[in-house]
């Protein structure tokens, strides 16, 4: 008797990781933007598969927020209103200081070496300000770790991965980039010394959640990254 054929074949399964990985780190470079039109043949044409795995890729994506599917009209990047973005970062700014806070309780000694060093690269790429975003991704990543608590981590990073999308330029100003430093090293102590409501005080402030730290975010996102349609008519008058 000849074996069941699996659903999803393992070739199948590759071809739909390895378009969605493509997708994901085209999104998170900003190679992809909000609204920005995905088109299944092309897709297809350029990831040298058929057009199956990147509908699946597709659908993996809308379900992470980043993709929006629209029958009869296809894939986009997905365009969120002002008050959606407004509310993924108050969602941030709210698990964030906890998973700060888990981590001051619970770091241990190699944790805070790698947070420690996470820091030192900020620094040392604080005058390339791309180098410094990357750099301030992966600082933020040992924090989630140290929180030993992978639920949360993986909110918050599924969260940060939709803010990313708008963040144009925020890291460009030396002012702005020397602020984060210093709530680098706030966070650093805070955690380190196991002092929990400083670890969260100082992640708190460290994030751009706040009406003054949220109207300078959005200065710099362009106007056609957002959807319109779905704006809430309230969102602009509550900055």
């Amino acid at each position: 008797m000849n074996a069941p054929t699996p659903a999803t074949s393992p070739r199948k399964g590759r071809h739909t990781f390895n378009v969605q990985e493509a997708l994901l780190n085209d999104i998170d470079r900003g190679v992809l933007t909000p609204g920005m039109p995905l088109e299944e043949r092309a897709l297809a044409d350029k990831f040298d598969v058929s057009r199956t795995p990147v509908r699946d890729a597709l659908k993996q994506l809308a379900q992470m927020g980043l993709v929006k599917l629209t029958p009869h009209a296809g894939a986009q990047i997905a365009r969120k209103s002002i008050g959606e973005l407004r509310a993924l970062l108050e969602y941030v700014s709210e698990l964030e200081p906890l998973c700060t806070k888990l981590a001051a309780r619970r770091v241990d000694a190699l944790q805070i070496a790698r947070m420690e060093a996470a820091n030192a690269l900020c620094e040392r790429c604080a005058n390339t300000p791309e180098e410094y975003g990357k750099a301030n991704e992966a600082f933020h990543d040992v924090i989630y770790d140290a929180s030993h608590n992978p639920i949360l981590a993986n909110q918050i990073k599924a969260a940060r991965r939709q803010v990313k999308m708008y963040r144009v330029g925020s890291l460009a100003s030396p002012a702005h980039i020397q602020r984060s430093l210093e709530d680098h090293a706030a966070i650093v102590k805070a955690i380190s010394s196991g002092d929990e409501r400083r670890a969260m005080e100082a992640m708190q402030k460290h994030l751009p959640a706040g009406n003054t730290g949220f109207s300078e975010f959005l200065a710099k996102v362009p106007m056609h990254y957002f959807d319109n349609e779905s704006a809430n008519p309230y969102a602009l008058m509550r900055l």
